[in-house]
């Protein structure tokens, strides 16, 4: 996680600015997104959001992250409303790399992430329990476009409120991700829809890249009519201490195009579901476990060292992006280690 996430830098992925250990732990400093993730925001707007809003203030600017990282040859692997979150300003941030692979420098054959976001050809794959598990299975293979997959899963779960393919049991949940279809209110716009469809396309071959999803008229139609007045104010959100998992590293194809996703366009309830996401290698937590490990490691119990190197390289990592002020506060995140 620190060797990929470290390396990354774009206005809608969280940024690591440091990562330390001490007896007691490894440590990362991250830029703090004050304002919660997204299923905490579209639970207090009642549920779901506008197509306008959810376009507008996450599916857009989710793909133009998502697009930075397949072109860095990165796969996330854990999308999900918990993995989003809003700064202060309201700009939307990719966190959790816990599961994310370099698909070039592995094989990703692993069935990893949450049951409701994952595509097909990653619940087919077996779990994994020791890095060289299924490397000599050479049909086992998935690319970028599982994440492709993922955000028509996230557009669904934002306006309509579920999941498309969530049955409450794993195995039909399973059974209807590899031969089901969603479905889709009659309320939603047809571009909507064919939208969701287009990206929740089964075979792996066909399915649209987050290039051409960002093509798609339900996004650039959205983008080019009256701006909204501005995401919901939300009362302040407490950081938390939250320990990551990580998952084994899985390699795919990505997106080789020289022109980023923006340059292209410039040119032309819910308490319930989140219980039952938890699957495999998820890094979810609950509220109450954030809270308790919150209390557990602070400064009192770091020692002389750790705090030190923290200040240092919070210090030395600070930085402006380019879409909100020098930062919003400064989140810590802690692990037990780094196995699989």
């Amino acid at each position: 996680e620190i060797q990929i996430h470290g390396g990354l830098d774009h206005k809608n992925i969280i940024q690591l600015w440091a990562a330390f250990e001490d007896d007691y732990g490894i440590y990362l400093v991250f830029e703090y997104a004050s304002r919660g993730d997204i299923f905490t925001e579209v639970e207090r707007r009642g549920g779901q959001l506008t197509e306008p809003e959810c376009v507008r203030q996450v599916i857009y600017p989710f793909l133009c992250s998502l697009d930075y990282l397949h072109g860095k040859k990165i796969i996330h692997r854990d999308i999900k409303p918990e993995n989003l979150l809003f700064t202060a300003t309201g700009v939307l941030k990719v966190g959790d790399f816990g599961l994310s692979i370099n698909f070039e420098m592995e094989r990703p054959v692993t069935r990893v992430g949450t049951l409701d976001y994952m595509a097909p050809e990653v619940v087919i794959c077996p779990d994994k329990h020791h890095p060289q598990d299924h490397k000599e299975m050479a049909h086992l293979y998935y690319t970028t476009a599982v994440d492709a997959w993922a955000v028509g899963v996230l557009a669904y779960e934002i306006v309509v409120g579920r999941p498309p393919f969530d049955k409450g049991q794993k195995k039909a949940t399973i059974a209807e991700i590899l031969k089901g279809d969603p479905n889709l209110p009659s309320w939603l716009s047809e571009s909507a829809s064919h939208f969701i469809r287009w990206a929740l396309t089964k075979d792996a071959s066909r399915r649209p890249t987050v290039q051409q999803l960002a093509d798609h008229p339900w996004i650039t139609q959205q983008l080019t009519r009256a701006p909204l007045a501005g995401p919901r104010r939300l009362l302040k959100t407490d950081s938390f201490v939250e320990p990551r998992q990580v998952g084994m590293r899985g390699n795919g194809s990505g997106s080789n195009s020289s022109l980023t996703m923006e340059e292209n366009l410039r040119n032309v309830k819910l308490q319930q579901i989140q219980a039952g996401r938890f699957f495999n290698h998820s890094s979810s937590m609950t509220a109450a476990d954030k809270l308790r490990f919150r209390d557990h490691v602070n400064l009192d119990h770091m020692t002389e060292d750790a705090v030190a190197a923290a200040s240092s390289a919070a210090a030395q990592g600070l930085r402006s992006t380019d879409s909100a002020p020098i930062f919003d506060g400064i989140s810590m995140g802690g692990g037990g280690g780094l196995g699989g």
